[in-house]
């Protein structure tokens, strides 16, 4: 409450046009992004030219390369092959060897030749010897077809001088593009699309740049309009506020003290100084006596000024206030009877929604609270305690009688105690 930060967050906590804020700050949002891609383009000249030449290189540097996705895995998969290119050659052409052979050699394809030939001789003799025939001719068939696809594969080896230099090369290049501009060739060329987007973009920053200028002076109008239909709901809103909360005030027997809610425009160099919230200070001024003039809370109200205060103010804001937890100290100081009665009261009210916290001298308030601690402090010689002790029904009823009638405790103060206990349940009850 006593710093005007926080003001304006009352002011719209207590209004009812939480939809034309959240609409002013979507609209804030974009005027602000706006402004940064302006600003983006607005960079120094020389900043702009050393940017141009750095994408101008990057863009030459990979376009030159003309990667392909996939390619790294390709390259690497031939330089593989290409390693062990005399060992496939030398072991192909033995395989083929010994399937087809030579004049000087029988082959297996002659051996399994003959062993065709002679079991199709009584083949069908017998089921078992026809059986081994169909099976032998059909290995036959399949070692027919091998060597065939051997002997082409050794005809068309495909193999050229230096292929694996050029490849290592390549390998090469690719690695240095990877660690330069990304971790893959498809990072690589992702790259390559934003920079090709960069630059097109910085190239063509006079046309973007008014087009950007043109859509911000659009949107400040926008802007504008809405930032001052809040500012006239906050003024309304004030008024409100501020006649609420002096009624408060009233009832809480600060009959003289004037209370407002200043509401005023903030400005940069004659010009409106749109904020996340609008454009809008908001201010709690006082006046404690009559004829002085208002002034900001903090400088004016006292503790206990300040804790009736308060509770003028969360009582007003009850139901929108999010704070869970309220601690009152001094409410209590320089008031008595009718209203002190009327604090027990609001506390009580605020005590539906909230958690309160309130340490008092005064029988009326105390006897309203739904929990009661004794809090002591014990000294001797070498040490300082506090006690704090949770009291049930009766001690309750001894302490209450205890503040109404000081030292001595009576039958007339107990009762007394016990009746404004009887009271304060009935008006929770109502309440």
């Amino acid at each position: 409450i006593l710093s005007p930060k926080s003001h304006l967050g009352f002011v719209d906590s207590y209004g009812s046009y939480r939809d034309l804020l959240a609409s002013y700050r979507v609209q804030y949002d974009a005027v602000m992004q706006i402004q940064r891609e302006l600003s983006q383009l607005l960079t120094d000249e020389d900043e702009k030219e050393r940017r141009i030449d750095l994408l101008t290189y990057q863009i030459n540097e990979i376009s030159a390369a003309n990667l392909k996705e996939g390619e790294e895995e390709t390259l690497l998969e031939r330089r593989e092959y290409l390693s062990h290119f005399e060992a496939v050659l030398e072991h192909t052409g033995k395989a083929y060897q010994a399937l087809y052979g030579d004049e000087d050699s029988a082959s297996a394809y002659d051996q399994i030749s003959d062993g065709v030939h002679h079991l199709e001789r009584v083949a069908n003799l017998d089921e078992k010897l026809s059986g081994y025939y169909q099976t032998l001719h059909a290995v036959l068939a399949d070692v027919e077809d091998v060597t065939h696809e051997l002997k082409s594969y050794l005809e068309n080896v495909d193999f050229q001088p230096n292929e694996l230099d050029r490849i290592e090369e390549r390998l090469q290049l690719i690695s240095n593009l990877n660690r330069k501009y990304g971790g893959s060739i498809r990072e690589v060329l992702v790259y390559l699309d934003n920079a090709n987007a960069e630059l097109f973009k910085i190239e063509d920053s006079d046309a973007e740049r008014k087009k950007l200028q043109t859509k911000l002076a659009e949107e400040e109008r926008k802007l504008s309009a809405l930032a001052g239909e809040l500012s006239e709901q906050r003024k309304e809103t004030a008024i409100r506020l501020q006649t609420a909360i002096m009624q408060e005030l009233s009832d809480l027997d600060m009959q003289k003290m004037r209370f407002s809610v200043s509401v005023e425009p903030m400005e940069e160099e004659g010009k409106p100084h749109f904020t996340k919230n609008g454009c809008d200070r908001v201010e709690f001024l006082i006046s404690a006596n009559p004829g002085e003039a208002l002034k900001p809370l903090a400088k004016i109200a006292s503790g206990g000024e300040m804790s009736r205060i308060m509770l003028a103010i969360k009582s007003v804001l009850a139901d929108s206030d999010p704070v869970e937890t309220l601690i009152f100290d001094e409410i209590d100081t320089g008031v008595s009877g009718r209203a002190a009665q009327k604090i027990a009261e609001k506390i009580c009210v605020l005590a539906k929604n909230h958690q309160i916290l309130c340490i008092t001298h005064l029988a009326q308030i105390a006897s309203m609270a739904d929990v009661h601690f004794y809090i002591e402090k014990t000294s001797d010689d070498t040490n300082t305690r506090t006690t704090v002790t949770p009291l049930g029904e009766q001690e309750r009823k001894q302490e209450l009688a205890r503040i109404i009638g000081g030292v001595m405790i009576t039958d007339l103060t107990l009762q007394a105690a016990q009746e404004m206990l009887d009271m304060a349940s009935s008006i929770k009850e109502r309440r």
